[in-house]
């Protein structure tokens, strides 16, 4: 963990270096800026921080523009982007009122206005988007990225889920999990995206592949939803499999991370399909179940190790707010008085107002998309 940040704080610096000799080059003459910075671009086009300084480049143009013509430039890219937004939110309506022809219409006619052939990974570039910081670093964490990591937005890969999941509804089972690969590609442990796909093979009754790639989704679930929605989904599994005991002790493993109404009436449902009525199971029966199919039963080792090197690595920096954001992470999957402990101690180093900033989304929510 301190070695990939500090890989990434190296980065930072030759970015910095880079980006500080372009502009000791700048004269004060906005064309000669312009086409300077053009050259710059090209230069680097091959460089591992290519697509950064492509970025930041473009940005040194921008100023370098006359007031009225970056007025304009960023009215027209505020405009592109809130209507492209305001598009998928319609699709996404469309989608779940049963209209799916004009979902299609709509999202099929947005990702041509994206252009995915901009988005292609290279030696030195990956695209990537993520929901939230805890994200990106277990993304780290488990693929280990050597390219630089380009932030490509959520339109794109929130697009491709609507389509893959019109194209769910319609039937087109296939079609659809191509496309879900298609987010994937941008948000590979993004949880709901892999539930999704885990989805379309429970739809066609391939019960193993569900199975397998319900068992996988522990190794990306940091959440207490999260963890819910994958044993929920174990539960059901068991119950099409008639193995009711299990069910059972997956729905009840469910409610203990988040007592949804799904989970609830699930344990509803089936004990008035078997006509008994089943009890919550003791910590031995969930082990011996769990240790018989393979199935976790405490959050993953992996991803608890993440928050908490993160929390320490913030901590020795005094940066308290990202290391609160860490320990809550941990605390919300252990509920560890231990963690809530620190949390209150370093909650109490912070100054008025602090927190509600910590609180408050660094990114748009993606809440349209569930």
């Amino acid at each position: 963990m301190d070695q990939d940040m500090n890989q990434n704080m190296d980065q930072n610096e030759e970015f910095d270096a880079i980006m500080r000799e372009i502009i000791d080059g700048l004269t004060g003459n906005p064309l000669r800026d312009i086409a300077y910075l053009r050259r710059k671009t090209r230069e680097y086009s091959n460089h591992k921080l290519g697509g950064a300084i492509s970025s930041a480049c473009s940005q040194l143009a921008l100023s370098c523009a006359p007031k009225e013509v970056r007025d304009m430039m960023r009215s027209r890219s505020e405009k592109r982007f809130n209507d492209i937004g305001t598009d998928l939110k319609k699709a996404h309506f469309f989608m779940c009122h049963g209209e799916l022809s004009e979902a299609l219409d709509l999202v099929e006619d947005v990702e041509k206005r994206i252009d995915p052939s901009k988005y292609q990974d290279s030696e030195f570039t990956e695209y990537r988007w993520f929901s939230d910081p805890f994200e990106e670093s277990l993304y780290r964490r488990i693929y280990k990225p050597t390219a630089e990591i380009t932030d490509i937005g959520m339109h794109l890969p929130w697009a491709y889920r609507i389509r893959g999941s019109i194209l769910q509804k319609q039937g087109d089972l296939e079609e659809a999990r191509e496309t879900l690969n298609k987010a994937l590609h941008y948000k590979p442990i993004d949880f709901g995206l892999n539930a999704d796909y885990a989805d379309t093979f429970r739809e066609e009754s391939d019960f193993d592949a569900y199975f397998r790639m319900t068992v996988d989704l522990f190794k990306i679930a940091y959440l207490p939803e999260q963890m819910a929605r994958a044993y929920r989904n174990l539960g059901f599994y068991f119950w099409v499999k008639e193995l009711y005991d299990e069910a059972n002790v997956c729905f009840w493993l469910s409610l203990r991370y988040d007592a949804t109404e799904e989970a609830q009436s699930a344990l509803f449902e089936l004990e008035h399909e078997n006509g008994v009525a089943f009890e919550e199971p003791s910590d031995e029966r969930i082990a011996e179940i769990a240790a018989r199919y393979e199935f976790p039963i405490e959050p993953d080792a992996d991803i608890l190790d993440l928050a908490n090197r993160s929390a320490r690595f913030f901590l020795e920096r005094r940066q308290y707010e990202e290391t609160l954001y860490f320990l809550r992470i941990d605390f919300g999957l252990t509920g560890s008085d231990e963690t809530k402990a620190r949390i209150d101690e370093i909650e109490a180093k912070l100054p008025d107002g602090a927190e509600e900033r910590e609180n408050a989304p660094d990114r748009e929510e993606e809440e349209e998309e569930e």
